[in-house]
């Protein structure tokens, strides 16, 4: 559970300028800067990192709470929020060098934030694979990377970005690398003007850096994304997700509330018990998601890697996403239904507008296409036996 004093800070901050300031942020498709310095001013950007290093020492359910919480007011703040901790979690869970250790206290001290990079120009939406290739120069490296998407990117204090090990390394032989705003020069090479999620500000950039040889991450990269990126980012998406589809229905209830109170008697709406029931649904999945990958950090060194990459919990992390990503868009169509053209309009009482439009970005995230057919493809291969976990 969230911190008490932690949690008031943040609905606070939530109540008070979040939602304040969220329209204005999809009205203009501009960075939510009033909302991340609320998040900055409670020390939220560090919330992730042991206390020992300067961190807040929160869980990752704890975070998952606080992105919940922060999309129902603005789901473009919850998604920077969502994939900054992300990043944190990938240094945290796979770099032990004084290097990295140290740049988790500066961005707990300053309240730094981390933005990511793993697409491509060329490579077809395939974070597995690249084709930019890292130069090595003396004690220092350079890249030269199109990069066609960076989420909140000319706002990041630094970025982890993907590339080819060397120039001729093939196109998965990947590496992971912190690039810092003080190395790096990002050239827009697009726009970003999109249905939702339009405070992500997420145009395609030229990347291009020149950084220590100690900023390339000494674990391969496959290894991160198996066993961090993947379950992280589908844990704290889902989280932001969530968090709209609650507040639609939310919304929906207050709405029925209010006309049963003007017309009496009135028969309850049945459809708010419907939707009721997809949460909980979607809830304890999430929550399943999260006690598991919790238990499988806590294994031995030795089962842990094999037990994050085995087939039961790809499957788990990918159903996960898919089914929240899908249903959530199902909870707020029905929350429309109920509050009727209402809900249809840009401002109001019960407009659902937004989070109609956000909500659609959701299946487009690592597409949903795509999983199924890697979760098709698992499953032909998949075994069933006795797990401990599962």
């Amino acid at each position: 559970m969230i911190m008490i004093d932690l949690k008031n800070k943040l609905s606070h901050a939530v109540d008070n300028i979040i939602a304040k300031h969220a329209a204005d942020v999809d009205r203009q498709s501009r960075f939510p800067l009033e909302s991340i310095n609320a998040l900055k001013d409670i020390k939220l950007l560090g919330a992730y990192i042991k206390r020992e290093d300067g961190g807040l020492g929160c869980t990752l359910s704890d975070i998952a709470g606080m992105t919940m919480m922060i999309a129902q007011k603005c789901a473009s703040t919850a998604m920077i929020f969502a994939m900054h901790h992300i990043q944190v979690a990938c240094i945290m869970h796979h770099e032990e060098s004084s290097s990295f250790k140290g740049y988790l206290k500066e961005i707990a001290d300053k309240q730094l934030l981390l933005a990511s990079n793993t697409s491509e120009v060329g490579t077809g939406g395939d974070n597995g694979r690249s084709i930019a290739g890292v130069e090595y120069v003396g004690p220092r490296c350079t890249l030269l990377k199109d990069a066609s998407i960076i989420s909140y990117g000319a706002y990041a204090d630094s970025i982890l970005v993907t590339a080819k090990k060397s120039p001729d390394a093939r196109t998965t032989d990947q590496v992971l690398i912190l690039m810092k705003k003080e190395e790096t020069e990002l050239t827009e090479t697009g726009v970003w003007d999109t249905l939702g999620m339009r405070g992500t500000c997420s145009p395609p950039f030229q990347i291009k850096g020149s950084f220590p040889i100690e900023n390339i991450f000494n674990t391969q990269f496959k290894t991160v994304l198996s066993q961090t990126m993947v379950p992280v980012s589908h844990i704290l998406w889902s989280s932001c997700w969530l968090g709209i589809a609650t507040d639609a229905a939310d919304t929906a209830r207050k709405y029925v509330q209010s006309k049963a109170r003007k017309s009496k008697p009135y028969l309850p709406d049945t459809r708010l018990a419907e939707m009721n029931n997809s949460l909980q649904l979607l809830n304890s999945q999430l929550i399943h998601c999260l006690d598991t990958y919790k238990a499988l950090l806590e294994l031995p060194e030795e089962h842990r890697k094999s037990e994050l990459t085995s087939t039961p919990v790809l499957l788990k992390w990918n159903a996960l996403k898919m089914n929240v990503s899908n249903d959530a868009a199902g909870i707020v169509h029905r929350a429309m239904q109920i509050c009727g053209i209402s809900s249809y309009q840009n401002n109001g009482q019960y407009t659902l507008a937004k989070h109609l439009r956000d909500i659609h970005s959701a299946s487009l995230m690592i597409n949903n296409e795509r999983l199924m057919e890697t979760n098709a493809s698992l499953l032909l291969i998949y075994k069933n036996s006795d797990h401990p976990l599962f």
